[in-house]
């Protein structure tokens, strides 16, 4: 294992050329043992550190392709639940990579998938639609038609809480759904613009979003606005970090006073750290991974933040002008181009700190 010069992250697994892959997509098994990416019709399962490969479930209707291909582990981590552009959910073991089920029923391809804490239900995502089914028959359960295409989505929170923001030709609203049976309990008109992201709170009484100018907290008691942070561009990611404490946020665009990154107190809605740079490039994502805050730079730097201090205490260098980023509780994955003897070609490097 080599160790780059990079502030408190080791580099411990390089996949050159075709070794390589994408993570565009790319989810962590529940255990954090496995790591599973899709690429055109194969979705392939890989051992981490390693990055080895244990098994391949390969598609062999249509043509697939890691833009239209969504994935999602199961809580207990046996199941694994494909998105196909043919409109169909399929559900395959793990790691065997045997096919259990399809489920049909689908009026779009299918853009997105939850499944319930429980594991008895999976929710299945639409341009405008939101499907509710039952694992151990297969049943459709329930179908929900929205008003506007989804942009984002959420489940979680103790009463199996749903959150889906869509776009409508007038509002950006987020509606609120009991899970799996897709009641409808609320619509929040708080969201400016399109609705990029939704964060339900794990006691399921708070909701973080980020939308075209701000990232918000909302309490979903009192039905009010508890904090807003203006971000002077699109609020693309938001999430929970340090025991879901605080909600961390980033931007599509810098600007003069206005942080790429902002976090925001759970409970009160302040301001309680930020980060910026001063090259004029936003922030691609952001992400809890042992204990530090991982920011996405467009440039390809991945800076890691100290918490609660936010300061910087490590640097992520991937060689590549943009690489795609994907972490998980002990582990922070980058890939991207990179050029080698003269000629481009993929890397994937695992890491840790």
């Amino acid at each position: 294992m080599d160790k780059p010069g990079n502030s408190e992250w080791e580099r411990v697994t390089t996949l050159d050329g075709a070794r390589s892959f994408d993570l565009l997509g790319s989810v962590f098994h529940p255990g954090g043992k496995l790591l599973a990416s899709t690429r055109y019709n194969i979705t392939t399962l890989r051992a981490v550190p390693s990055g080895d490969i244990i098994g391949e479930i390969k598609v062999k209707s249509g043509f697939f392709s890691s833009y239209q291909v969504v994935i999602s582990f199961s809580p207990c981590g046996k199941l694994l639940a494909m998105g196909c552009p043919d409109k169909s959910v399929k559900l395959w073991a793990v790691p065997d990579g045997k096919l259990l089920a399809t489920l049909t029923g689908h009026e779009s391809r299918v853009r997105g998938l939850a499944f319930t804490d429980d594991g008895k239900h999976i929710l299945s995502f639409g341009e405008e639609e939101i499907l509710a089914w039952e694992l151990q028959s297969g049943r459709l359960l329930q179908r929900v038609a929205t008003k506007g295409t989804i942009t984002a989505y959420s489940l979680g929170g103790k009463r199996s809480l749903l959150a889906v923001g869509y776009k409508s030709s007038w509002t950006s609203p987020v509606n609120l759904y009991s899970a799996p049976s897709l009641e409808h309990l609320n619509t929040i008109e708080e969201p400016c613009g399109r609705v990029n992201a939704v964060a339900v709170h794990p006691d399921g009484n708070l909701l973080g979003f980020g939308d075209s100018t701000c990232a918000k907290i909302w309490d979903l008691k009192s039905n009010r606005l508890i904090g807003e942070h203006y971000h002077r561009g699109q609020a693309w990611q938001v999430c929970w970090i340090k025991n879901a404490t605080m909600l961390a946020s980033c931007a599509s665009r810098r600007g003069w006073g206005c942080p790429a990154v902002h976090i925001m107190d759970t409970h009160s809605g302040e301001t309680v750290g930020s980060f910026n740079w001063p090259e004029a490039c936003a922030a691609t994502g952001v992400g809890e991974c042992a204990g530090k805050l991982i920011v996405a730079k467009e440039d390809g730097t991945r800076y890691s933040l100290s918490i609660p201090s936010f300061k910087r205490c490590g640097t992520i260098s991937h060689p590549s002008r943009s690489p795609q980023t994907v972490v998980s509780s002990k582990w922070c994955v980058t890939t991207g181009d990179s050029a080698k003897s003269g000629q481009w070609g993929q890397t994937t490097i695992f890491w840790r700190p």
